[in-house]
């Protein structure tokens, strides 16, 4: 497999400039130009056939996928391109031409399913989202970083989006009885400022993004794996967080923000959608001894064990 990187438009940078070309039309073909000329650069070098079969999952390819011969053009639906911060007003557009040229959807959650059936009559296939059960389940060490922290540890990992609920993150630092939140993964220019300044409070470590390969210690590490997000957000309605079975293939319990392609199983699976509820979720593990974490993983379950400490 071959990586490289096409210079599509992308909303919503921290360049200022940038940002204010891509909202005229002519900065947006400028960018869709160059992009075309290096992806038809790179197929020719690595001996892409003629009509080769496409997965995207970028609607700011649109222009560029209109002229490039193919055989079939799939999408791959694992997030809304409406549901990051910054959305501007003329993706609606990109989205459009999108969806018209494409022959078949891959959707993450069978609420994406019903919706996404709703605005096409093109194939839409549930596919879900899976963890690398091995990776996780693993025995691995606390992390050097974790292990002077005072414990319950309860945490977050992945991306610090605007979709976190920072009045529950709060709820939770306040009932953590000496124990630590912990956050981990990159952050984002939406939540910088909240994040930050929750990271000045006390029983709260920001420990930015790990490696792949040194993640399961950290999840590991972790009493409580916590999905804190907005629930009456639109789009976290349609999320299925592969979070959720890394969290259980460590053998962490989870307190999440309603899934709905989920079904709860307390104690190792909770949901939660507001402070008060993920506060009296978290508490529920505060009985010590060990507890049998199953995952679902969309294809089936699977279990593993672990000790927990107490809240």
């Amino acid at each position: 497999m071959t990586i490289f990187t096409v210079p599509f438009v992308k909303p919503a940078t921290t360049q200022p400039l940038y940002n204010q070309a891509m909202n005229t039309a002519a900065g947006r073909r400028v960018v869709e130009w160059v992009a075309e000329r290096h992806l038809r650069r790179m197929c020719r070098r690595l001996g892409v056939e003629a009509h080769p079969t496409l997965l995207v999952s970028n609607i700011y390819a649109a222009r560029m996928l209109s002229r490039l011969e193919r055989t079939l053009l799939f999408y791959d639906f694992n997030d809304s391109p409406f549901q990051f911060a910054g959305v501007p007003a003329w993706a609606g557009d990109y989205w459009r031409r999108t969806r018209e040229q494409v022959d078949a959807f891959f959707v993450v959650s069978e609420h994406y399913r019903r919706r996404l059936g709703q605005e096409t009559d093109k194939p839409v296939t549930l596919i879900g989202n899976g963890v690398e059960f091995s990776h996780f389940a693993g025995t691995r060490p606390v992390p050097e970083e974790l292990r002077g922290l005072p414990r319950p540890l309860f945490g977050y990992i992945g991306l610090l989006s605007h979709f976190l609920d920072f009045e529950t993150l709060e709820a939770m630092r306040r009932a953590r009885r000496g124990g630590t939140l912990v956050l981990i993964g990159p952050g984002t220019p939406a939540t910088h400022e909240s994040v930050a300044a929750l990271a000045r409070r006390e029983g709260v470590a920001v420990l930015g993004p790990k490696p792949y390969a040194e993640l399961p210690g950290y999840v590991q590490a972790l009493d409580v794996g916590l999905i804190p997000f907005r629930a009456k957000d639109p789009y976290v309605q349609g999320i299925n967080p592969n979070k959720v079975y890394q969290y259980l293939a460590a053998g962490t319990p989870v307190v999440t923000t309603p899934v709905l392609d989920l079904v709860p199983e307390p104690p190792f699976l909770q949901f939660a959608d507001d402070p008060e509820s993920t506060v009296a979720a978290v508490e529920e593990h505060s009985r010590p001894g060990p507890i049998a974490t199953r995952v679902g993983t969309g294809r089936g379950l699977m279990t593993g064990t672990r000790s927990r400490s107490g809240w």
